[in-house]
Parts: structure tokens; C-alpha cells; sequence
């Protein structure tokens, strides 16, 4: 959890320590984002003891394991709100993107041993792994807010030049909660994904510009605008 902060169970949001006064949403992005970028330089100055011949190749993704963990294990960890939140649930979601992301790895290794790759690709995809921990951070946003009774969920994004499954998924609007893909999910942008979720409470859909002038796209509409690779 950052310092000087507390995380508030009933809204999923944190609160400045001396003033209680909420973190706005724009400054916990930025935050993630610092330490990704922290975890990315590392996952950099890993590869390019490779690149120079410094480690072996099992060394380098020994230690590039150890680094996505940890980063994804705090990524999780900001979403819902530290540690002592965590269930059994949480573990096992965690568990299970971490293998996944170390099987992702363990994919790159054997494409650099059967294929080998020009080092700026190599670079380029390592950059990939780091920001895939958005997802994670994502995956424990949108837990916490199951639990703390919230109904409805929407995709914002923050890039103009978003894929068109993200500008799809943004469109919608207002969804249950937990039916619209995780951002880097399902979608061309991947780990490059700029967006994230919003979620509300309550009975009723909520209002939004969309649905006073032109009604609400479903998600039936969704999968026939993304040519049925949507899945819920």
C-alpha cells in the first residue's frame, strides 16, 4: 500500500492518512505506473546482462521470474487494496496469472534458443511483460469491488489511439460488473492497453451521455462489432 495512504473498504478507494480525503484516480494510475517502470528498467538491466554474455540464458529467466512476481504481486495487491484484504480467492487468481505470465516466459526463452531475435525486439518485448501487470492490478480492482457490492462496470480509456476491441469495449458503457474483459485482455493492444475500469453501485444502470440519446449496445452487439472474438 503507498505510504501516507488508507485503503476505505465501502467506496474501493484510498484516502490521504492526515486529511482522509480520497486519492484521486489519475494519481493511482500514476502511481502504478512509476512502478512498473521501476520493475521495467530492472527487467532491462536483467536483459542486458544477456545480451552481453554477463548470465546464462536459465539465470536470466530465473531472475526475470522473480521480477514478475513481485510486480504483479503488488500490482494485485494496489487493486485491492494491500494485503489484508486478500482471500483464498485472491491467492489462487493471483497463482494463476502468475503462472501464466512464467509460461509466457518460458515461451520467450524458447524462442530465443530455437530462433534467437534481434536485440531490439528483445528489449521490446520485455517492456511488454512489465506492463502486462496492469492486468493483475485490474483482476484485484475489479475482486474488491464484487465484495464491497458494487453492480456495474465500464471501460474508460486514456489513449487516442486505442485498438478498435478497446474502443468497442469503452462504447458500451455501462455494464454488470465482471462482463467486460480485463484491460489487456481480449484485445490488439495487449499489454500496450492504456485502459481501465470504473465501477458503480446501485439497482439501476447508471446514466451516461449514451444512453439518454441513443439507448444502450449490448453485449450481444459487442461480440458482432468485434467479429465474435469478445468473450465475456
Amino acid at each position: 500500500m503507498p505510504p501516507n495512504f488508507y485503503f476505505d473498504r465501502a467506496t474501493q478507494r484510498y484516502r490521504d492518512q492526515q486529511t482522509g480525503r480520497f486519492i484521486s484516480q489519475s494519481r493511482m494510475r500514476s502511481l502504478l505506473g512509476g512502478h512498473i517502470n521501476q520493475v521495467r528498467e530492472d527487467l532491462a538491466t536483467i536483459g542486458e546482462l544477456l545480451i552481453n554474455g554477463r548470465i546464462s540464458l536459465p539465470t536470466w529467466e530465473q531472475e526475470t521470474r522473480t521480477a514478475l512476481k513481485a510486480l504483479h504481486t503488488s500490482s494485485y495487491l494496489l487493486g485491492i487494496g494491500g494485503e489484508a484484504n486478500m482471500s483464498q480467492r485472491d491467492y489462487g487468481i493471483l497463482g494463476q496469472q502468475i503462472r501464466s505470465q512464467y509460461e509466457f516466459l518460458r515461451g520467450f526463452a524458447e524462442e530465443l534458443i530455437d530462433t534467437g531475435m534481434s536485440e531490439a525486439a528483445f528489449r521490446s518485448r520485455l517492456e511488454m511483460y512489465a506492463w502486462a501487470a496492469r492486468g493483475s492490478h485490474e483482476m484485484g480492482k475489479l475482486e474488491g469491488h464484487v465484495r464491497a457490492g458494487f453492480s456495474w462496470e465500464k471501460r474508460v480509456r486514456t489513449k487516442s489511439n486505442s485498438c478498435s476491441p478497446c474502443i468497442s469495449y469503452a462504447a458500451v458503457g455501462w455494464q454488470p460488473i465482471g462482463s467486460l474483459p480485463h484491460p489487456t485482455r481480449d484485445c490488439e493492444c495487449r499489454a500496450n492497453c492504456g485502459c481501465y475500469k470504473r465501477f458503480s453501485r446501485g439497482e439501476q444502470r447508471p446514466e451516461d451521455f449514451l444512453n439518454q440519446r441513443f439507448g444502450w449496445t449490448n453485449l450481444d452487439q459487442l461480440r458482432i462489432i468485434n467479429n465474435g472474438n469478445f468473450r465475456a
